[in-house]
């Protein structure tokens, strides 16, 4: 009797750590797949030079002006900086340029994107001397990351 309470408990013990397991592991796919939702990427290209403290300022306003589209946030935001670019305005390098390319997963209303140029538009005016900023908002429907 006592042996069989032993196997029982250990069969129940293998049964509850696998299904234990298999939750865990379904938890994590569905936590990466509704942050991958949320991910968005920035890829912001300058005509003029950007220092390393200029960056790190960008990238931390970036992240609260990405808050301002409901759904994204800092923390799962992707930002690339790309400085030097031979970037051309009505057929001058009259500069600094700045083109910014906003990649989300899903849709945004017109009104979040609204806000969300009403905040780095003058940010990259004040913090580059951007003369022209350009942002283009791509949707995204198939988004895939490790």
């Amino acid at each position: 009797r006592h042996r069989i309470r032993m196997r029982f408990s250990h069969a129940l013990k293998k049964t509850a750590l696998a299904l234990l397991g298999d939750w865990v592991y379904t938890s994590c796919i569905m936590e990466k797949t509704e942050r991958m939702k949320h991910m968005p990427f920035l890829d912001v290209r300058t005509s003029c030079p950007v220092s390393s403290e200029q960056e790190t300022l960008l990238k931390a306003e970036l992240g609260k002006a990405i808050a301002l589209i409901p759904g994204k946030s800092e923390s799962s935001l992707m930002a690339q900086f790309t400085d030097n670019c031979r970037l051309w305005m009505g057929g001058e390098q009259d500069g600094p340029i700045a083109f910014v390319n906003v990649m989300i997963y899903g849709t945004a209303a017109q009104e979040a994107c609204e806000r969300f140029q009403a905040a780095v538009i003058p940010l990259l005016e004040r913090e580059l001397g951007a003369k022209h900023v350009y942002l283009k908002f791509e949707e995204v429907s198939h988004w895939f990351w490790n």
